[in-house]
């Protein structure tokens, strides 16, 4: 595996809820490597959400660490997370998030209105984030102006335009048809291969995972060491590859 860029170390991350501890995650560990496109499957509540938060700073483990290109994020205070999310995370999400008033140039240049960039820069930024997705002749269309599988590279558009080495993407083609789920999906592949952008997907749909370079199974908050045999066969069927359940596995 290349040089890592995510690291999880016995991670444990546990709710209280009613005065009761709820385990989500226990004792995770695994590296994702630079350049790499994992997926993270498993049941509703089985850990892949708080696995993304924690990346992403938005949560902190119980215990263990959580590293990203070797920094850990438990010591930082609010601002300085916001600040670090913005320079290296950009993330995907299911249901777009974009603002319907906004046209596709001004979705994407929101991220860097919050930063000190010029004018000119920003410009430069979001025409070459929309000319990556392939939507530099939709600069001036509103989200309602254009079809889900367009929207969602609006979005993706919006998660590369700060440059970010890690992409997070929550469910990226759960709201999209399946000829739109395949072209958003052929665009991570193509970010992670030609962009070289790291690539942490959660997802329920195995088409999707198979567009990853590995795949992950999580349960009960534990890392397993091989997908279902039922799932290895639709992933390597969907890859086009001959069934076999430890090739599908971590």
């Amino acid at each position: 595996m290349t040089e890592p860029l995510v690291q999880f170390q016995d991670v444990w991350r546990t709710y209280t809820r009613d005065k009761n501890e709820v385990p989500v995650l226990q004792g995770l560990s695994v590296e994702i490597g630079k350049g790499e496109f994992h997926a993270f499957m498993g049941p509703s509540g089985s850990g892949k959400s708080t696995l993304l938060n924690l990346v992403a700073g938005l949560d902190q483990p119980t215990k263990g660490a959580v590293l990203v290109d070797g920094v850990q994020l438990t010591g930082f205070n609010e601002a300085e997370l916001a600040n670090w999310r913005g320079k290296h995370v950009g993330f995907i999400f299911q249901l777009f998030n974009l603002i319907a008033v906004l046209t596709a140039f001004e979705n994407v240049e929101l991220p860097l209105l919050l930063t000190s960039m010029k004018r000119k820069e920003r410009r430069e930024r979001v025409k070459r984030a929309l000319s990556i997705v392939g939507l530099e002749d939709r600069v001036e269309h509103y989200p309602r102006q254009l079809s889900g599988g367009q929207e969602q590279r609006v979005a993706i558009a919006r998660a590369l335009v700060a440059d970010p080495s890690l992409l997070l993407a929550d469910e990226p083609t759960g709201d999209l048809d399946s000829d739109s789920a395949k072209e958003v999906l052929e665009l991570l592949q193509e970010l992670q291969r030609e962009q070289g952008k790291t690539i942490l997907m959660v997802t329920h749909d195995l088409r999707a995972a198979a567009a990853a370079s590995r795949v992950h199974y999580l349960e009960k908050g534990t890392l397993q060491p091989q997908v279902p045999a039922s799932y290895a066969a639709i992933l390597a069927e969907a890859r086009g590859e001959k069934a076999h359940a430890q090739g599908a596995g971590r």
